[in-house]
C-alpha cells in the first residue's frame, strides 16, 4: 500500500526512480559476475503498478511482501486477487518463475496451498538449490 516500505524490498517506485535501493535482483546478479546481456523490469503491484504481460518476458522473479499471504479474500489487499489470477495464467505458460519468501507463498496459495504460522516459531537460513532440467 502507499506509504509502506514494500517498495524498498520489491522494486523501484516513482519515489525511488533514481535510487538503487529497490533493485536487489540487479545487485545480486552483478555480485555474481553475470554478464549484463539481460534486461530487468521492476513492477510493484502494491504501489499500483499493473501486472506484467506474460508474453513480454522470458522469466519472472516474484519477491516478498510485508503483508500476510493468505487467500486473497481473507487478506483484503486489492492487489492479491489479480496476482493470484496472474499466477494461475503464468503457470499455463511454462515459463520460469522464482518465488522468494512471500512470492513462493503466493504461488502456493494460488494453486490451493495454505500459509500458516510455524508451530516452532520462525525458521530462517539458506539451503543449497539444485536445478533440474
Amino acid at each position: 500500500e502507499k506509504g509502506s516500505r514494500e517498495d524498498v524490498i520489491t522494486a523501484k517506485s516513482p519515489e525511488l526512480a533514481d535510487d538503487k535501493t529497490g533493485c536487489w535482483l540487479s545487485r545480486r546478479l552483478e555480485e555474481c559476475g553475470l554478464p549484463e546481456n539481460y534486461k530487468i523490469t521492476y513492477f510493484n503491484i502494491a504501489q499500483g503498478d499493473s501486472l506484467p504481460e506474460l508474453g513480454n518476458f522470458d522469466c519472472f522473479v516474484l519477491g516478498g511482501t510485508f503483508h500476510d499471504v493468505k487467500r486473497p479474500c481473507d487478506e483484503g489487499r486489492p492487489w492479491q486477487r489479480p496476482l493470484e489470477d496472474w499466477l494461475l495464467a503464468h503457470r499455463r505458460t511454462g515459463k520460469p518463475l522464482l518465488g522468494i519468501c512471500g512470492g513462493h507463498q503466493a504461488m502456493a496459495v494460488a494453486v490451493g496451498g495454505e500459509v500458516t504460522r510455524r508451530p516452532g516459531g520462525i525458521a530462517a537460513g539458506s539451503l543449497p538449490v539444485k536445478l533440474k532440467p
